[in-house]
């Protein structure tokens, strides 16, 4: 055990020392404000901010505050923007985003412009859509100016679910939402030209306003980008996610199998290892409390990930409900919890603090789960924390997509030679000459599960691989004994 810690804190250190350091200042909640300095997250004076569940901060490289956007009041159908000196920022007000909104909001830098980042959120009780904002720092005297707001990006009704990813490349971003009463993926990729029409992807559950309402509950990457949870009552949505190509693959609901009313999921976050999956249920709502609510683990390792479940921490028969996770950059993650007395929140010794999981890469009780562990200067947290991507995820070194060209609507090209679509329903192209041509296509674990010979006529043939099930695999294509092409393909019908 103390060689494993010693290896946890050498990685976080490691970490830190040639990371930026854009995500270490965080605004949330009734005016809580958090800064990470010398190896521990430590309480500031405060912010602007009241908001209770929608929030994003960003820092510059680094760690010092540039602005923070949430809600102005609990309950609020506006947002707003302010800036280092908690002051509303230059036609920072009213943004139309809800401050009840799960992951409500996320800021990503601009590719190709260091003084501009976007903000999107969510849309309030009037439109529900995909908004987005510009902020432009390099204006004001370096406090900054919203240069732009309340852009439309989709008139589709969205749930409560944002969350962004680096592209494989390390440059370019992906940007994932969810329509609402749908099981669609609303997937953007962010490049230096902008930002593109969505992947939309039907996979995984219905979020929806309807009863039951499973619009709310986090959506949370892992830190590698390799993975994606989205939680919510009786759901716990698990996913892969390819970086290069924007595609969720190897769908797994790991809730219960006969899910129960109190089954109501609602924070979730992945150790630093991106071993280890918490969820905690919210149990209460604002306005009958009911039940225990848990805080539970699972072993993401381990041949069936369901099964591994473990309850943690149980708040037994209480008016207070875990909130929502985020894993700092101390390498520990940390839960909020709120006594949910709508619409002004109890203000006690439960809301003043955060609690810890301090050895977030442990399974069982060695994680160390701690309650009121974090003061937070006498100010108070709701349900939210915010909503802070990876920023120092960097390229899949050695894969194609690391070359900054590949998007998910370019097909992949070499030479005189190329095998589209992908992703692919099941059918493959290629486009080049093959006299004696086969392709082979392996599983993640390296087997042979298609091997099929090419002839092309007029330099064009096409192949059927519908007996694949979705997910992602590996092809190689041989004219001869010459290799032509191998790459990634992923199946998703």
């Amino acid at each position: 055990m103390k060689k494993y810690l010693l290896l946890i804190l050498f990685f976080t250190f490691s970490l830190k020392l040639f990371s930026q350091s854009q995500g270490d200042t965080w605004c949330f909640g009734d005016s809580s404000i958090l800064h990470y300095l010398n190896g521990q997250m430590s309480s500031l004076a405060f912010s602007a901010m009241s908001s209770t569940e929608s929030s994003a901060s960003i820092s510059d490289k680094n760690g010092t505050l540039l602005f923070y956007v949430g809600g102005n009041n609990q309950g609020s159908n506006y947002s707003r923007a302010w800036n280092s000196n908690h002051q509303i920022m230059q036609n920072g007000d009213s943004l139309f985003s809800h401050s009840s909104s799960t992951n409500g909001v996320i800021i990503i830098p601009f590719v190709n412009d260091s003084n501009k980042y976007y903000v999107f959120y969510k849309g309030n009780n009037i439109n529900y859509f995909l908004l987005k904002a510009v902020v432009d720092m390099g204006l004001n005297g370096g406090l900054g100016a919203v240069i732009q707001k309340n852009d439309l990006v989709t008139n589709i009704i969205m749930s409560e679910k944002l969350a962004a990813v680096r592209h494989g490349n390390g440059r370019d971003w992906w940007l994932v939402a969810h329509r609402d009463t749908s099981s669609d993926y609303y997937i953007y990729l962010i490049d230096t030209l902008g930002i593109h029409n969505p992947l939309i992807q039907s996979i995984g559950s219905v979020y929806t306003y309807n009863i039951p309402s499973t619009y709310y509950g986090e959506i949370v990457f892992s830190p590698d980008g390799s993975k994606l949870v989205a939680v919510s009552y009786q759901i716990i949505d698990y996913f892969g996610f390819d970086r290069c190509t924007g595609v969720l693959y190897n769908y797994q609901n790991l809730a219960a199998l006969n899910p129960t009313v109190y089954d109501r999921y609602y924070g979730a976050s992945f150790s630093p290892e991106n071993t280890v999956l918490y969820v905690s249920t919210d149990e209460c709502n604002l306005y009958t409390p009911q039940g225990d609510a848990k805080l539970y683990q699972f072993d993401l390792t381990a041949s069936n990930i369901t099964q591994s479940k473990q309850t943690i921490y149980t708040l037994f028969n209480t008016d207070i409900t875990f909130g929502q996770h985020q894993l700092a950059p101390d390498g520990k993650i940390y839960v909020s919890m709120v006594v949910p007395s709508f619409p002004n929140f109890n203000y006690d010794s439960t809301s003043i603090y955060l609690n810890t999981i301090s050895n977030p890469g442990i399974l069982g009780s060695g994680c160390n789960f701690t309650l009121h562990t974090l003061y937070l200067n006498g100010h108070r947290t709701f349900y939210g924390l915010p909503n802070i991507p990876n920023y120092n995820l960097g390229a899949l070194v050695g894969s194609l997509c690391d070359t900054l060209a590949v998007g998910f609507q370019e097909h992949l090209q070499q030479q005189d030679f190329s095998i589209y679509p992908n992703p692919s329903k099941g059918l493959i192209n290629f486009n080049g000459k093959l006299t004696n041509g086969k392709i082979n296509i392996r599983d993640i674990t390296g087997r042979i599960v298609v091997s099929k010979n090419i002839t092309t006529m007029n330099n064009f043939a096409s192949v059927k691989i519908s007996e694949l099930q979705d997910g992602v695999y590996f092809y190689s294509v041989y004219d001869g004994k010459e290799l032509k092409k191998q790459d990634r393909l992923i199946i998703l019908k």
